[in-house]
């Protein structure tokens, strides 16, 4: 990839929203200390101009920071029988991947496979899926500019998966934080409706995702 714009949206989109995001639902809650302290710094801002242009700087890479953590815990190991984010990932990369198989794949052995239970026939998708995924990097890096441009289209998409993914930490956060609010209030309800379409939105970028995956497949492999 010549151009760095693909990757730095990525970034952008699926790091530094989310995290800006969390920062605005912990600022919120009272006795969080690093809010806190956060808080006392922008406000002892004065007209010092390093002090107005530290601050968004400051921000920027606290909300980039949190958002990278969050990509870390996406692909956290599970402890034992305990699933955590990577399980959720996981679900939603195989369903996608298999609902966009089913409409937009060729090779009826795959669809059938892509409908089964069987773990070993799950294990098979998987390794057809990643292959696709490892294909388009590979030639994009190294291949025509058609190439690239299709890599950051699906990049694209990934980005905008990985932001709704990531939306939802903070967002349950805001909901365990309103527990109490529940039933005198609307926060509880908007914060389940919010879940509610994060994880759709999720599922429906990454979908778009292998759509543009395996059309991209279909044309190489016509070409070749």
């Amino acid at each position: 990839m010549d151009s760095p714009l693909p990757f730095f949206y990525y970034d952008i989109v699926s790091r530094i929203v989310p995290g800006a995001f969390t920062l605005a639902v912990l600022w919120n809650v009272n006795g969080f200390a690093p809010i806190g302290w956060l808080r006392w710094f922008v406000n002892q801002a004065g007209s010092e101009s390093w002090e107005k242009l530290l601050i968004p700087v400051l921000l920027t890479g606290l909300a980039y920071l949190i958002g990278t953590v969050f990509e870390v815990l996406d692909y956290f190991p599970d402890c034992g029988k305990l699933q955590g984010m990577k399980w959720v990932s996981e679900l939603v990369d195989a369903k996608a991947f298999s609902s966009a198989l089913q409409g937009f794949g060729e090779d009826d052995d795959l669809k059938r496979l892509a409908l089964s239970k069987k773990e070993d026939d799950k294990k098979k998708v998987k390794k057809h899926r990643d292959a696709l995924w490892q294909k388009l990097m590979y030639k994009a890096g190294t291949d025509s500019t058609n190439v690239n441009q299709a890599f950051a289209h699906c990049h694209r998409f990934q980005a905008e998966q990985k932001m709704f993914m990531h939306l939802l930490y903070p967002t349950l956060i805001f909901e365990f934080v309103s527990l109490k609010n529940w039933l005198s209030g609307f926060q509880g309800p908007i914060g389940l409706a919010a879940l509610l379409l994060f994880s759709f939105c999720c599922y429906s970028r990454c979908r778009r995702r292998w759509i543009q995956v395996i059309e991209f497949s279909k044309l190489d492999s016509q070409s070749g």
